[in-house]
C-alpha cells in the first residue's frame, strides 16, 4: 500500500481504517480505530504503524488509490494501543 505524497500540517496524522489489535470494540459511532500511515514533522506522540483510536468526525477523509484515509489532528487521537511483543 503506497501513502500519498503530501506534506501534512503541524501535528497533522494520516489513518488508515482498522482493528484494534487488543480486541477493543468501540460501542458508538464517535471513537474509530486506525493505524497511523504517516506523520507530520512536527508529530512527537505517534509513529507509523501504530494503531490508535481517534474521533472521526474530526477528521477529514480521503481516498488514495483503493485505500480510505482520515487526516486528523493529534489532539483528536484519545489513545494508542501498546501491544506488548
Amino acid at each position: 500500500m503506497s501513502v500519498p505524497d503530501i506534506t501534512l500540517g503541524a501535528k497533522e496524522v494520516l489513518v488508515t481504517q482498522g482493528a484494534s489489535g487488543l480486541g477493543v470494540v468501540s460501542t458508538n459511532n464517535t471513537t474509530q480505530f486506525g493505524i497511523v500511515a504517516k506523520i507530520s514533522d512536527l508529530c512527537d506522540n505517534f509513529i507509523v504503524g501504530d494503531s490508535i483510536m481517534y474521533d472521526p468526525l474530526k477528521g477529514r477523509p480521503l481516498i488514495y488509490g483503493s485505500t480510505s484515509y482520515v487526516l486528523i489532528t493529534e489532539e483528536n487521537i484519545s489513545s494508542k494501543e501498546v501491544i506488548a511483543p
